[in-house]
């Protein structure tokens, strides 16, 4: 076999080795990446959890509840007696049954898990989808 038979086939073999080490190492870093950043955020969670132990307990309790399994936002309301009139439903907490509840979403905010969409004076937010999994449990 003439030389430059075999220097071809070692090149186009070293070529595909090359490629597919590539492909495959990008593949399962990325897959690590996508590991460690659901990890970081699940400890994240679980660190405002114990913030926060009855809030959360109340969001889960509601997100969970069938009647609002489409609901992703929430409002901030200063007792039960005040009302909030919407054409979008959405879930409220109240400042008199959460102390410092203002700033708990804040907390909530700075993690990503909230996100302020109000349009009026009063603070609507939208929970995060990742958030939302947690909360519901998935």
């Amino acid at each position: 076999m003439e030389a430059w038979i075999s220097h071809l086939i070692t090149f186009l073999g070293g070529t595909a080795t090359g490629t597919f080490g590539g492909y495959f190492a990008s593949k399962y870093t990325d897959k690590r990446r996508v590991s460690e950043t659901q990890n970081e955020l699940q400890t994240q969670f679980m660190t405002v959890k114990k913030l926060m132990p009855g809030l959360i307990a109340e969001m889960e309790s509601d997100f969970r509840d069938p009647m609002s399994n489409t609901v992703r936002e929430f409002v901030i309301i200063n007792t039960k007696g005040v009302s909030f009139n919407s054409s979008k439903k959405r879930l409220a907490y109240y400042k008199d049954e959460h102390d410092d509840l203002l700033e708990k979403i804040g907390i909530l905010e700075d993690y990503g898990f909230v996100q302020d969409v109000s349009t009026s004076r009063a603070p609507i937010f939208k929970v995060s989808r990742q958030f939302h999994a947690f909360l519901i449990g998935k």
